[in-house]
């Protein structure tokens, strides 16, 4: 049986790549070594979805996973975390308002219905590979 705290982040994930792919927004899905998703607006939005409801220390591993995005990704505009129904303490934060000063990116942490309403509200770059088809 799987970890119940991987399978709430996992269900995280599933519901944002539905909302995604229901509401015609392009995107790329970032698996499981980098960021979940790069959704295609300029600039890009960047967003890790990361889900704990109760107990659990997937808050306390944010701010790592945020330092290695930016590496790995070279980010340099905003991060977007979606959480679940527990906000991150104030521990956090503090460190990801760190991070933002330290590499200059904003870090902002949002309730699904937040990313929902961002989402909704973004105009959205057509990526190339839905043209080049088109006339194959």
């Amino acid at each position: 049986m799987g970890n119940p705290i991987n399978k709430s982040g996992k269900k995280l994930e599933n519901y944002r790549e539905s909302f995604l792919v229901r509401n015609n927004i392009p995107f790329k899905s970032g698996g499981t070594t980098t960021i979940d998703f790069e959704i295609l607006t300029e600039p890009k939005i960047w967003l890790e979805c990361t889900n704990q409801n109760g107990p659990g220390s997937a808050y306390e591993k944010l701010p790592n996973k945020v330092m290695k995005y930016i590496r790995k990704r070279e980010i340099t505009d905003t991060i977007y975390v979606e959480r679940g129904v527990k906000v991150p303490n104030k521990d956090i934060m503090n460190n990801l308002k760190e991070i933002e000063e330290w590499k200059k990116v904003k870090i902002k942490v949002l309730s699904s219905k937040e990313v929902d309403d961002l989402l909704l509200n973004t105009k959205f770059v057509e990526p190339l590979e839905r043209f080049l088809w088109v006339n194959m």
